[in-house]
């Protein structure tokens, strides 16, 4: 028989995505959260969980997915740790958090449910995101698309960027990894 591989024109590869280089400028953080205290559409009511979800993600570095099954342990938390089970690779890790992750989550705490933080689903909240982040483009808040995943670029590019007071890089690459 025919190899159908064989019928493909080799020299048409698909084209390598343009790596993601996406940082926030300076202000953003605080343009975008400002717009979060508004209603995503006029027929809505804010999503309360939006300003904290996106707090949580520019600080922790969890994908959308890990940051959904984040459970209600407020000792856990308040110790500055999350316990995540079946991550991306499904391996169960211990993330620790950043003081601000640990306070956006801990502020959030009169909504958590009983099973999740967040209650939602990925899907849930990444269309939530979604409407959230076209009315930022819309209205000028930002300029250029920003994903969930940016955002989780973002944290772990900031945690490369922490000093100590030596002015030494005060994490490891190992310590970032395992964040990641």
């Amino acid at each position: 028989g025919l190899n159908p591989v064989s019928l493909i024109d080799k020299t048409d590869k698909p084209k390598k995505s343009k790596p993601n280089d996406r940082r926030l400028k300076e202000g953003e953080v605080e343009r975008i959260l400002e717009s979060l205290a508004r209603p995503v559409r006029a027929d809505r009511k804010p999503a309360v969980w939006l300003p904290y979800l996106f707090s949580v993600a520019i600080n922790s570095g969890l994908r959308l997915g890990e940051t959904a099954r984040i459970e209600p342990d407020e000792k856990l938390i308040r110790d500055g740790l999350v316990y995540l089970h079946g991550t991306k690779l499904d391996n169960n890790r211990w993330v620790p958090l950043t003081e601000e992750a640990q306070k956006a989550l801990l502020d959030f705490k009169p909504w958590w449910g009983g099973k999740t933080i967040f209650t939602h689903n990925e899907k849930t909240l990444s269309t939530g995101w979604y409407e959230l982040k076209k009315r930022l483009l819309e209205e000028g808040v930002i300029n250029s698309n920003l994903t969930m995943h940016d955002l989780r670029h973002e944290s772990l590019s900031r945690r490369f960027e922490i000093k100590n007071s030596k002015g030494e890089d005060a994490l490891s690459l190992p310590d970032i990894i395992n964040v990641s």
